[in-house]
């Protein structure tokens, strides 16, 4: 189905077929947005309106570019010029929603910044003015991930009776962010888990892990019962000396996955395991996806109302956290 939120003010156009060059600006000049640039540089359907960041040291780092560096937020600004806006670093709902009036369409790198609530209110905004308001989710092109997505695909696994992802590994503090592990690292596997299982979770458990159990603690642990049955275990610890990543594990009724393979049992009990074939990476970078969808094409991208579910998940996993009890969702 057609998202909802974008805008059919054009007609659409054969891929490839450079009928518009959309006027586009970043604001956040983080390495992310650094990224951010440089993959809309290459980009033919685009073209760099400008960018901003409110550090001076940030901002040097793109001097003499060839795009206009801002003085100033977009928002307090008057910039007709600009169609569509990339918000990278010091996301708030404000400036989402300044976007959104003045008709620009809307790029979130960091959802995890906001509560469910504001998700929600800023989506029906995006669709009360008819612009796209997606998510940046670079995560889900993952290789453990879409291996998972290959075998659940096999329809071999049957029911999902458990998933479980461990990463252990040792981060520098500063890779870390101000909102926590939890939301910050927390946020990509949580969506991924609720793509793999898209039962609604009833019951979470959060524990704080790592070598420290303070509120800046290097990890957490995630227990997540669905309503299907099914049992979710994530394990997050940043200050591990062991540099292990399981990637993911599912156990199914009629099957289990681990490791790229797939492991069934025969009449005679024996244990067959194969190779999954991993569903191919998308074709089309994000910024032609997100080109397509400007257009008023069909789009799979994730809306804000999709991020606020995995948000509303992090919020009853903080709960949890700090009660030391099972939140029911």
């Amino acid at each position: 189905m057609p998202n909802k939120n974008v805008s059919d003010k054009t007609d659409p156009v054969p891929p490839h077929h450079v009928a518009k060059i959309w006027q586009v600006g970043v604001v956040g000049l983080s390495p992310a947005g650094l990224f951010q640039l440089e993959t809309l540089s290459l980009c033919d359907e685009v073209h760099l309106a400008g960018a901003y960041d409110a550090s001076p040291q940030r901002r040097s780092l793109v001097a003499g570019s060839p795009f206009p560096l801002w003085d100033q937020p977009p928002s307090q600004s008057a910039r007709n010029e600009v169609e569509a806006l990339f918000l990278v670093d010091d996301i708030s709902a404000e400036a989402v929603t300044s976007a959104l009036q003045a008709g620009q369409h809307v790029v979130l790198h960091r959802p995890w910044c906001f509560s469910a609530a504001e998700l929600r209110k800023l989506d029906q905004q995006a669709a009360s003015t008819r612009r796209l308001a997606t998510i940046a989710t670079l995560r889900r092109g993952s290789a453990d991930f879409l291996a998972a997505m290959g075998a659940m695909g096999t329809g071999r696994l049957g029911t999902l009776h458990s998933v479980m992802l461990s990463v252990q590994e040792k981060r520098v503090p500063q890779e870390t962010s101000k909102v926590g592990v939890l939301r910050e690292f927390g946020y990509h596997h949580l969506d991924q888990l609720r793509i793999l299982n898209p039962s609604p979770p009833q019951r979470v458990f959060g524990k704080r892990s790592g070598r420290s159990n303070s509120a800046s603690a290097d990890g957490f642990l995630a227990i997540v019962e669905f309503a299907n049955g099914c049992t979710a275990r994530i394990e997050i610890n940043l200050a591990s000396r062991l540099g292990s990543r399981t990637g993911w594990v599912l156990e199914g009724a009629t099957g289990s996955f681990r490791g790229d393979r797939l492991f069934t049992e025969t009449a005679d009990g024996e244990i067959v395991d194969e190779p999954i074939e991993k569903p191919p990476f998308p074709a089309e970078s994000l910024i032609r996806q997100l080109v397509t969808a400007w257009r008023g094409e069909p789009t799979t991208l994730p809306t804000l109302a999709d991020a606020a579910e995995v948000v509303q998940l992090i919020e009853a996993l903080e709960q949890s956290l700090v009660s030391g009890e099972v939140v029911r969702m």
